[in-house]
């Protein structure tokens, strides 16, 4: 008798978790059908988002008849204006909105963006976490997230994140440079300067990675003839920072 009571309470919360789930559909629903009605469109299908997340396909007819993904998509634009304009924290809302309305992964990303810029750094690492778990394969999330790893001073998940990321896009400079960055920091100079090689490789008229290169050429190595290859390279290719350490570079040459 004791087994078979355990077994039936052990079963009980299924029961009870599915109807609710099932109830918390219909309520969802019902108040999107209900905003419908007073002409509320917005709210609406944000309701029927969230029923339809959880199933419904009645509240995935009532989410495309609306044209609910169209307004997503406006929101998601005008945030994306504001965020190129630099004004964060007026293209949160917009965001805010977009992900109420899809669950899409750019708008994630974008609204990362904006807490990355915002130093919200904990909200930044969960907005590009979310955009993760979306689209799990686009290189640029992973190295997003691992820029604020970096700023956060997690050395060796922003250089995980960013593997992740060269993984999914091997020619993604932007990822080394990120990487580099965070092996620098760990003390791994030699991966470093691996990762600024083959920035070099994918990209040879990349002037700050002959610069990156150089000063750990210069302090790591030692090695004046190799940094000034690699200042006086940076220099040609425009990377005027660079001037300061070619007019030494010729000093030394003339003694």
């Amino acid at each position: 008798m004791i087994r078979k009571y355990v077994f039936l309470f052990a079963i009980f919360p299924i029961v009870v978790s599915s109807q609710t789930s099932s109830n918390s559909i219909d309520v969802t629903l019902e108040k999107g059908i209900s905003l419908l009605a007073d002409k509320k469109k917005e709210e609406a299908c944000i309701c029927f988002y969230k029923s339809k997340e959880l199933g419904s396909k009645k509240a995935q007819s009532y989410y495309d008849d609306n044209f609910c993904a169209d307004l997503a998509l406006e929101k998601y634009k005008d945030g994306r204006t504001k965020l190129n304009l630099k004004q964060y924290e007026e293209a949160m809302p917009f965001f805010n909105d977009a992900i109420a309305l899809a669950g899409d992964s750019a708008a994630y990303n974008k609204r990362g963006l904006c807490n990355f810029m915002l130093s919200n750094y904990d909200s930044a690492l969960a907005d590009f976490s979310n955009a993760i778990k979306v689209a799990a394969t686009n290189a640029s999330y992973y190295h997003h997230r691992a820029q604020v790893w970096l700023a956060k001073n997690e050395y060796q998940q922003a250089f995980d994140d960013c593997s992740e990321s060269i993984k999914l896009n091997p020619k993604g400079e932007s990822a080394y440079f990120t990487r580099a960055a965070a092996e620098e920091a760990m003390t791994q100079q030699n991966a470093a300067l691996f990762d600024y090689s083959e920035i070099l490789r994918i990209n040879p008229a990349n002037a700050i990675a002959y610069y990156k290169r150089a000063v750990l050429k210069e302090s790591f190595l030692n090695d004046r003839k190799a940094s000034c290859e690699d200042y006086n390279k940076a220099f040609e290719l425009g990377y005027e920072d660079a001037q300061e350490n070619v007019n030494l570079c010729k000093k030394i040459k003339k003694k």
